[in-house]
C-alpha cells in the first residue's frame, strides 16, 4: 500500500503548508482502509497536526454524540501528554478547560442539552463545529477521519450529508478523510449529496493485492517455510488477492506446518488448513461467514 500511504503523508504535509485536499478511501470490507489510515498517521513525519479518528461502523444515536465529543478531547489531551479514560466525558472537559476553554465550554453546552431519541440538525451542526473552534483556539491543523461515513444516515439527521458538506467547505484548516466499505453507495453520496465538494475530494479506490504483492505477503507470513508455486498461485487465485483472507489462511497454514514439523507446505497441510479455517466451528473464516 506504499503509494496510498505516501499520498496520505503528502496531503498531511500539504495541510501543514496551508493547502487542503480531502480524501475518500473506498474499498470492500476488510480490504485494509482503516489499517492504511492508522499506519500513515503513526508513521507520519508531519508534526503539529491533530488527528481525530471516528469509527462509524456501529453508529447509533445513543452513543454518537458522546463518542464524537470524547474523542476530540481525548485526542487533544493526549498531545499534551495527558491520558484519561475515554468514558469519562466530565473529567475530560474539566481537564481540557485549562488548555482550550472555548472548546470545552462548547462541548459542555452541547451535552447539557436535554437528551433526545435522535440528534436534531441544530445539534449536529454544533457538534461538527467543534473542530473549527478547536483550530481557532489552538492554531493546530486538524485531520478528521470518518470511517464508514455512509452510516451517518443511520442517525436519522435531516440532510446529514448536506450539513456535513457545508462545514467541510468552510473549515479550510481541517482535512477530511472519508472511508467506506460500500464504494458504489459512497460515490453516490459524494457525487449527489456532497456535490459541492465533489471536486474537493480525491477518491482513492483500494483494490485487492496484485499477484506480486500477494506472493510477497504469503512469503512473509510463512517465514522460513517453502510453499510450492502451484499451491501459492492457487491460494492467490482462491482469495482474489484479498489481504484479510490471504493473511488469515497463510497464518493458519504456517501454524500447522510448525505443528507437523514440516519445512514445506505439502498439499495435505494446505488442504487440511483450508478445511479447518473454513469448516471448523472455531475457524476464523467459519466465524467470519
Amino acid at each position: 500500500r506504499e503509494p496510498v500511504i505516501k499520498l496520505i503523508n503528502k496531503r498531511l504535509s500539504d495541510l501543514r503548508e496551508g493547502y487542503r485536499q480531502n480524501i475518500a478511501l473506498l474499498g470492500n470490507e476488510l480490504i485494509g482502509k482503516t489499517w492504511i489510515i492508522k499506519y500513515a498517521f503513526e508513521n507520519s513525519s508531519t508534526p503539529n497536526i491533530l488527528r481525530l479518528y471516528f469509527d462509524l461502523s456501529q453508529a447509533s444515536t445513543h452513543v454518537f454524540t458522546y463518542r464524537f465529543l470524547t474523542t476530540i478531547l481525548y485526542s487533544f489531551l493526549k498531545t499534551k501528554g495527558i491520558t484519561l479514560s475515554k468514558e469519562n466525558l466530565p473529567r475530560l472537559i474539566e481537564e481540557a478547560s485549562s488548555y482550550i476553554p472555548l472548546t470545552a465550554s462548547k462541548i459542555r453546552e452541547i451535552v447539557a442539552e436535554p437528551k433526545k431519541d435522535k440528534i436534531d440538525t441544530a445539534t449536529f451542526r454544533e457538534m461538527i463545529t467543534v473542530p473549527e473552534i478547536l483550530f481557532q483556539e489552538t492554531g493546530q491543523k486538524i485531520v478528521v477521519v470518518l470511517d464508514e461515513f455512509q452510516n451517518l444516515d443511520v442517525l436519522k439527521i435531516r440532510n446529514v450529508f448536506e450539513e456535513l458538506g457545508k462545514k467541510i467547505m468552510t473549515q479550510k484548516h481541517t482535512m477530511y478523510i472519508l472511508a467506506s466499505s460500500y464504494p458504489v453507495r459512497a460515490k453516490k453520496i459524494i457525487q449527489d449529496e456532497l456535490s459541492l465538494l465533489f471536486g474537493n475530494f480525491e477518491i482513492i479506490d483500494i483494490e485487492p493485492f496484485d499477484n506480486k504483492t500477494s506472493a510477497a505477503l504469503i512469503k512473509n507470513r510463512l517465514k522460513n517455510k517453502h510453499i510450492p508455486a502451484d499451491i501459492a498461485n492457487f491460494l492467490i487465485n482462491f482469495t482474489g488477492g484479498h489481504p484479510f483472507y490471504l493473511d488469515k489462511i497463510t497464518q493458519h497454514i504456517y501454524q500447522n506446518a510448525v505443528l507437523l514439523e514440516s519445512d514445506t507446505i505439502t498439499p495435505f497441510i494446505f488442504i487440511y488448513s483450508l478445511e479447518d479455517i473454513l469448516f471448523n466451528t472455531w475457524g476464523v473464516l467459519h466465524l467470519r461467514f
